[in-house]
């Protein structure tokens, strides 16, 4: 098995030891129900319920002004959301940018122990001035980003059901992502979103350009990923964290 650090380890042991013993684990995804099994919790003790979002965050038609404000008016924004650690593939994406168009900016929403390290690499690819930082962001103010960008990338190594990826969706952009995890049961190849496997640079920089460059792709994957996202709601999930809590203590839980 793969060694990791001491905390690391620690967390770890610590989380296997808590699930095991839980009366009831809620997971997000399909994908996080077996890694848990494969730990060996049971079955019957596992809940699914879907990340859910605000799905009244409607785009709006603030791109003219924000754009304005920030001097990228006539730029193509690519935009991820992430804490800046190695899993994330960040990296990835600014050793990107010198094979994309020049008018290509990307923003980088998040901040971690990787900061530093991605802005040497866009300093040495020569491509500093086409890479923001904003670093961690108050929730409006990262709705109010993704509402002026003009396609959300997500090509990390490992995730569950990430939130980033639904707020995209609901704010109407265009998804480009890895197919890990979580993610490929919220995206349909094609339909609502672009899955690309997490080492293949070279089909990533084919869907970033694609998505970009056709109009009818995008406005296909717009509207069907608007659709689809209706069903991930803060109230369904917590319609559906309620009725566990129903069960647990009427006793209908946990009875197969």
């Amino acid at each position: 098995r793969r060694r990791y650090s001491v905390n690391i380890e620690f967390f770890r042991w610590i989380q296997n030891f808590v699930v095991k013993r839980a009366d009831a684990v809620v997971v997000p995804c399909k994908f996080t129900k077996r890694m848990l099994m494969n730990w060996g919790v049971k079955d019957k003790v596992i809940r699914l319920i879907h990340n859910g979002v605000n799905n009244e965050v409607l785009p709006i038609n603030l791109k003219d002004t924000l754009r304005s404000k920030l001097n990228l008016k006539d730029k193509l924004l690519v935009i991820t959301v992430a804490r800046l650690i190695p899993l994330k593939g960040i990296d990835k994406l600014i050793r990107l940018l010198p094979e994309l168009r020049q008018d290509i900016i990307l923003i980088i929403i998040g901040d971690g122990p990787e900061r530093r390290n991605l802005d040497l690499i866009s300093d040495n690819l020569g491509v500093k001035e086409r890479v923001i930082f904003t670093g961690n962001l108050k929730r409006q103010e990262t709705f109010d980003y993704l509402r002026i960008a003009d396609l959300f990338v997500l090509y990390s190594d490992g995730e569950s059901m990430p939130f980033s990826v639904l707020e995209a969706m609901v704010c109407g952009l265009p998804v480009v992502a890895s197919k890990v995890g979580g993610i490929s049961e919220l995206i349909e190849d094609g339909k609502d979103g672009i899955l690309v496997e997490p080492k293949d640079i070279l089909t990533l920089r084919e869907a970033i350009c694609n998505v970009l460059q056709d109009n009818t792709l995008r406005s296909k994957l717009i509207s069907n990923a608007y659709e689809k996202v209706k069903k991930y709601t803060l109230n369904n999930m917590s319609e559906e964290t309620l009725r566990l809590f129903e069960d647990i203590l009427n006793g209908s839980f946990n009875q197969v």
